[in-house]
Order: structure tokens, then C-alpha cells, then sequence
């Protein structure tokens, strides 16, 4: 005789679900892995696109108004919705672009690490480089921010000179101009590598440049300007030097508007305007590219990788030689307030006017 054996009854909890296990979990919660992952890539050092990442999944989930949400939810219309509202905030294109890409290389890593499936949900959205207007602007408008008068010692004041300083060090970047230490100066020569590119650029010293360094300098503190702090950990640099970039920003605007511009200053003038005097003063366009430390094309940097750098030195010395009326600083006693003198540069002669 068979023997039929039943099977004891299962509760609800006890019956296998069709769905993938990391769908029934909080193990496949987007923000919580991006959280990780934004931990590690700062660990890494990679603290630019650490925060790039952070930057990104705040916006994100501001617009969720939550906390977090499973990859699995993540779709292509949920990003088109967020792309539009990006857009109604104000965001600009290039902006909302940096935030898609780096969703889109956090998703990517989520999906890999929880074995979900990749949707493929930033297909539909813009995740590329819109030109922007020209940054440029004359040389007349650095003269026209030399000549303001602001009170020495202030966060405003420190903001103009590092604007100057970035154009008079052919455009050298917010971010260079931020970690330059003094050891980076060596008979007459200021030397960095870039910290996008990684490109060695070595700038004459100039006495408009020296001029602004001798009012920062401090002693106990290896940087020249004071923006970073001595002795802080990589995370701690990475947070008060975006701190200060956006602070930067936000005083440039204000001095653009003091100077009766049009055009809102951003770090990017400065960097711009130099390229474009150099270019109109008929400097070499390979110059040009080491000069900023260029890497648009592999044929730019193999030309430039030997060049003479006597070259460079001269390029800046002729975009300076532009600035008709350049005004520099007058030292004067503490506590008083700016003012200034004007300089011509003859036959590699300073003159004061």
C-alpha cells in the first residue's frame, strides 16, 4: 500500500517569493551603496569625484523627497522627470549633465555590486558638454578691477587679487591657486602640476604677481595664500577648499557688479581672458596649450611636450604688456586702505607711472 506523505503548511513568510532576493532586502537601497561607494572613491583620494558623487545624489533625492529608494525603482522616466525639474530649478545644462553622469556611474556600480538588472535609465537623457557663452573679457576689465577700492584684509579684497593672480599666472586654476605653496617658487620660476591633467606648467614670476603674493604671506604656513589650512587630512583640505571655491564664486559676482560688468566673474574669466589676449597678441597656439596645460588633443600635447619654456615665460610677458594701465598694488602702512599705482613694463623694465 503507498504511503502519502503530506507536507506540514507553510506560513506566508515561509514561501519562496518569484522576486530576486535583493529586490525583498535593503541591501539593493541606491543611496545606502552610494554612500559606500562615495566613502571608498574619498578613501581613494579622489576627493573631486567624491563630491561630484555626494553633490549629485543630494539633488537626487531632494526631487525623490526621500531618503533613498531601491536601484530596482530607478527608470527612465523617473531620470527624464528629473532632468526637467533640474531644469525648472534653474540648473544649467552642463550642471545637470555632471549630476546624470555621475547618478549614471553610481548606478552602474549599484546595479554590479546587488546583481540587478542594469535598465539603462540615463539613455533618454542629456549626459554630454553643451558649449557655453565666451568666458572672456577685455583687458580692460582687469584694469577696471584693479582700480576698486576695498578695504585690505577682507574676504572681498582676497577674492579680486586671487582673480588678478590667476591672469597674471597665465591663467593658472582656482584649484592650483589654492594648494601653491611657497616651495613651488624657485629662482623666479613658480612651478605646479595641474590637478586635472597632471601636466607640469612653470610661469615666470612677474612683480604684479609677487605684488599680491607679499600681502598673503604668512610665515608659519606653507601655502601662499591663505585658503587651505596646514596639517589637515585629505578629506578636511578636500571640504574647506570646496568651500571656498563656491564662497570665491559668490564675491567674484559681486565684484563684477562693483566693476559695472555685464558678465558675472567666475574663476573660468580669468583662466579664459588669458588664453584669449594670448591668442589675439598672435602667440602660438601650441604655447598657448602647454601654457594652460592643455590636453584637448593627443597631437597638442606631444607637440608641446619638448617645448622651449623660455617660450611660455615670454607669452605671459607679452599678454601682460597688453594690460594697458594695469593697476597693481602701493604697499602702504597696515590698516590703511588700498590703494594703487600704475605700472608699464619697457624694454623689461618696470616703470612706475
Amino acid at each position: 500500500q503507498e504511503v502519502i506523505v503530506k507536507e506540514p503548511s507553510r506560513t506566508p513568510a515561509q514561501v519562496p517569493s518569484k522576486q530576486p532576493i535583493e529586490s525583498r532586502t535593503t541591501e539593493n537601497l541606491f543611496r545606502r551603496h552610494s554612500d559606500r561607494l562615495i566613502d571608498r572613491t574619498r578613501k581613494e583620494g579622489r576627493t573631486s569625484c567624491a563630491g561630484n558623487y555626494s553633490t549629485a545624489v543630494r539633488s537626487f533625492m531632494k526631487f525623490l523627497g526621500r531618503e533613498d529608494i531601491p536601484v530596482t525603482k530607478i527608470s527612465g522616466a523617473m531620470m527624464k522627470r528629473y532632468e526637467l525639474w533640474l531644469h525648472d530649478n534653474e540648473i544649467s545644462r552642463n550642471t545637470s549633465s555632471c549630476y546624470m553622469r555621475s547618478l549614471r556611474s553610481l548606478y552602474n556600480q549599484v546595479s554590479h555590486a546587488t546583481h540587478t538588472r542594469n535598465r539603462n535609465p540615463f539613455e533618454d537623457v542629456f549626459t554630454g558638454n553643451e558649449k557655453t557663452v565666451k568666458r572672456a573679457v577685455g583687458e580692460d576689465v582687469f584694469s577696471k578691477i584693479g582700480a576698486l577700492t576695498l578695504l585690505p584684509a577682507t574676504r572681498l579684497c582676497l577674492s579680486r587679487d586671487l582673480f588678478l593672480f590667476s591672469f597674471y599666472a597665465m591663467g593658472m586654476p582656482f584649484v592650483d591657486v589654492a594648494h601653491l605653496k611657497k616651495s613651488q617658487i624657485e629662482d623666479g620660476v613658480l612651478t605646479y602640476y595641474r590637478q586635472k591633467t597632471d601636466i607640469k606648467v612653470q610661469v615666470r614670476m612677474e612683480p604684479c604677481m609677487q605684488d599680491i603674493m607679499d600681502r598673503y604671506g604668512t610665515p608659519s604656513s606653507p601655502y601662499v595664500f591663505p585658503i587651505l589650512c596646514d596639517g589637515a587630512t585629505v578629506v578636511e583640505t578636500a571640504l574647506r577648499y570646496r568651500s571656498a571655491l563656491s564662497y570665491h564664486n559668490r564675491l567674484l559676482k559681486k565684484i563684477g557688479r562693483m566693476a559695472g560688468l555685464a558678465r558675472p566673474l567666475t574663476t573660468y574669466v580669468a583662466r579664459h581672458s588669458w588664453a584669449s589676449a594670448a591668442y589675439k597678441d598672435g602667440v602660438n597656439i601650441n604655447v598657448i596649450a602647454q601654457a594652460l596645460g592643455h590636453t584637448s588633443s593627443e597631437t597638442t600635447r606631444t607637440y608641446v611636450r619638448d617645448l622651449d619654456g623660455s617660450q611660455i615665460f615670454q607669452a605671459n610677458r607679452k599678454v601682460l604688456k597688453g594690460v594697458k594701465g594695469r593697476t597693481l598694488y602701493k604697499r602702504r602702512d597696515a590698516g590703511q586702505r588700498c590703494s594703487f599705482y600704475r605700472l608699464k613694463i619697457h624694454n623689461n623694465n618696470v616703470i612706475h607711472k
